[in-house]
């Protein structure tokens, strides 16, 4: 093989080369294009979707002071309804002691008129009773 086909094998495989590597390196350039406007897009979407996450966790704040504070507002009520369930039960007990004493005190009562009437209906027949004398002085 001489010098001169071997130049002519070697341009000639330069020439297939470089005509392969042309269209790839075009479709490399668009890809680049292509891609360099994507991530573009991709930046600007996201800084959208970041605007949008952090209104939401904004949101998502608030609602969780709120719920916070009802929580509070819940503890409280259930204190207060506690202390009020408290101080009725011992409004009850009062009650009921009072009404036992009172219960005694009528009872007492009853007792001290059925036997008062039972004395002035004795004392009553026994002074106007036919056997004996209608004055008992």
């Amino acid at each position: 093989m001489d010098t001169e086909t071997l130049l002519i094998g070697l341009l000639a495989v330069n020439a297939i080369a470089v005509g392969a590597l042309v269209p790839a390196i075009l479709e490399l350039r668009r890809t680049s294009a292509r891609t360099t406007k994507f991530i573009g897009e991709m930046e600007q979407q996201l800084g959208a979707t970041l605007k949008e996450a952090e209104a939401t966790l904004r949101s998502i704040r608030a609602i969780t002071d709120d719920v916070g504070a009802v929580t509070g507002s819940a503890r409280k009520l259930t204190e207060s309804v506690s202390d009020t369930v408290l101080h009725v039960q011992h409004a009850a007990r009062g009650i009921d002691r009072t009404l036992l004493r009172a219960g005694s005190e009528v009872s007492a009562l009853r007792a001290g008129i059925v036997a008062g009437l039972g004395a002035l209906i004795t004392n009553l027949l026994t002074r106007h009773s036919p056997k004996g004398d209608t004055r008992h002085e």
